[in-house]
Order: structure tokens, then sequence, then C-alpha cells
């Protein structure tokens, strides 16, 4: 059975937690699925196999909300600074301007 086979075999199952495509003598021919609690796992640091857990769609859809939320408050931030800077730039030239003004009047009357 191929890895895609397995997977509609779990996901047409409601108990289905997890699946794996099972390597016996490299062949890679068999399905395991796990109902109810992962109880059998081991951890193995060579050669190991994939194993897929299914999912929510509730759990995968709060990471992308939050994911969005990082987005916007660093869009805002963004936003925010731009205006800052302007309006420091407008600041500055007002400034400059009316410092222009103040010496053509003192230049006028010299």
């Amino acid at each position: 059975m191929s890895l895609n086979e397995c997977r509609e075999k779990c996901l047409r199952n409601c108990s289905c937690v997890a699946f794996a495509n099972t390597d016996i003598r490299g062949f890679g021919n068999g399905c395991a699925i796990w109902f109810g609690e992962l109880v059998d796992i081991q951890v193995v640091r060579k050669g190991g196999q994939d194993l897929y857990v299914r999912m929510l769609a509730s759990e995968l859809e709060t990471k992308k909300t939050s994911s969005s939320v990082v987005g916007v408050i660093i869009g805002a931030a963004a936003q925010v600074i731009l205006g800052l800077v302007l309006i420091g730039f407008y600041v500055i030239r007002s400034k400059r301007r009316n410092l222009e003004g103040f010496l053509n009047e003192v230049g006028r009357l010299v």
C-alpha cells in the first residue's frame, strides 16, 4: 500500500490519529494506523520512518491566525514609523524656511 493510500484510509476513519508507511525489509509496502492515543511510539536515531499525525483543522487555523496577527502588528508599526519620519521631515523643512525668511529680512535691514 502506498503512502497516499494509507493517508486516505486514515482520513476516512474518524478515530485515526496518525499513520505511517511501514518499511518492512526496505520495500515500504505496508500501512500502520493509530487509533486513540499514540502509545507505541519509539525514538529511532538512524533510518527511522516518518509518522504523520492527523490534526484538527482548528489547530492549524490557530497557527495561521497568530502569524497573521504578527503580520498586522508589524505592518501597523511600519506605517507609524513612516508617518513619524514624514512629520519630522515636514517640521525640519518648515523651520528651515522660517530661518531662511528671517535671514532674508535681516539682510534687507543691514
